[in-house]
């Protein structure tokens, strides 16, 4: 069962559906509530008598002021905040929704994430969009710090850092998502760990959410995230960053981003790599000669795979082989690109090996190679 949380300014048909239409008085800030989460968490929700979602939502309406204006889920307040709602649930959990609510709930399956994200957007008359998870709770600065830094820069995506829970959660990601430099946040958005401000904490102008266009519809399955980050960026979108703990940021398995593949993500990675990267290089060295160096080296173009000069390594048996051969290719002979040591390799480089994971060996050993990231080499892992 799935539901999401959707600013409404006039009626809405859907599936047989009417909602009811409310007149909202929002100056040129809206607060844009999108739920988003998964099935087996909403259901614990509603099993548990809306609690959940009611302490926590409340907390988030509380710390930017916004107070209950009518019976039917329209909040509004003194400040120029609004928020309506719009949800949908499983099957036999609509009257509990619309009780809590006050408005019919679509079945869950009906309505994709994107598609629920979009109406929001569209649907209201915000000036700003400042997008919060159901589960997630905003500390009561936020709203207000990220609207100053969208005010100096329209055409950017603005985030903020977290605190997870459980603290103990995705400790890696989690230093990831805190710690990226101005520069990072721009250089860093290839690897695995997707957008580099993690999206329960955009901010964005109405106006250039609508330059990029909408989430992608395509539903379960689909990272509609990463590909309008992606979008943004290759509209010249910038991305920016409130280094203040803004928002608590919940994880559990029943998040819908874990029902993305891997090899989904993977794929748009790479073409997004391929796009904004290697189509300026006339050669490059992928540094890692191991399992997922070799995946980047098959999933690439073959107009990008003869771009491969080298694999580099540290793994002595991997160097003194002195090459890997593409076996999958129907080229003959075979090619056969060769394996050296990371000191003795050119740039630029496509580096393959995960981050604060080596104890900080990797990072030594990049270090004195004195080269400068955005430039001499991106990040893949």
């Amino acid at each position: 069962m799935l539901f999401k949380i959707i600013l409404l300014h006039f009626m809405v048909r859907f599936f047989g559906f009417t909602f009811p239409v409310f007149p909202l008085k929002s100056k040129n800030l809206t607060v844009l509530h999108v739920f988003t989460s998964f099935v087996l968490q909403v259901r614990v929700i509603l099993l548990d008598s809306l609690t959940w979602f009611h302490k926590y939502f409340k907390e988030s309406l509380s710390v930017t002021e916004v107070t209950k204006w009518s019976s039917h889920s329209i909040f509004q307040t003194n400040t120029g905040y609004s928020v309506v709602f719009f949800c949908n649930a499983a099957q036999g959990k609509n009257s509990e929704m619309r009780m809590f609510l006050g408005t019919p709930c679509l079945p869950a399956e009906m309505t994709p994430i994107g598609f629920a994200k979009n109406q929001a957007v569209i649907q209201s008359s915000g000036t700003y969009l400042c997008f919060l998870d159901s589960d997630d709770v905003m500390m009561p600065q936020r709203v207000r710090l990220q609207h100053e830094v969208a005010i100096q820069h329209p055409n950017s995506i603005v985030g903020c850092q977290v605190r997870r829970e459980p603290l103990d959660s995705t400790e890696r990601y989690t230093r990831w998502i805190n710690n990226l430099t101005q520069e990072q946040l721009l250089t860093q958005v290839f690897t695995s760990h997707g957008p580099t401000v993690v999206m329960p904490t955009w901010f964005c102008s109405r106006e250039w959410f609508f330059h990029v266009g909408r989430f992608d519809e395509g539903g379960k399955g689909v990272p509609e995230d990463l590909l309008f980050f992606y979008e943004h960026l290759q509209k010249g979108g910038e991305v920016f960053r409130v280094n203040h703990c803004l928002l608590l940021y919940r994880y559990h398995p029943q998040a819908a981003t874990h029902s993305v593949l891997e090899e989904t993500i993977w794929n748009h990675r790479v073409r997004f790599l391929e796009d904004r990267v290697l189509s300026s290089w006339t050669s490059f060295t992928i540094w890692n000669a191991g399992k997922q160096g070799k995946k980047l080296y098959r999933s690439l173009s073959p107009a990008n795979q003869k771009k491969v000069s080298a694999f580099c390594d540290v793994d002595e048996k991997k160097i003194t082989k002195g090459f890997y051969t593409y076996e999958e290719s129907e080229e003959r002979p075979k090619p056969k690109i060769p394996v050296c040591h990371f000191r003795d390799a050119s740039p630029p480089f496509v580096i393959c090996v995960k981050l604060d994971l080596t104890g900080g060996a990797f990072e030594t050993n990049l270090d004195m190679l004195n080269l400068k990231e955005g430039m001499d080499y991106y990040h893949f892992n």
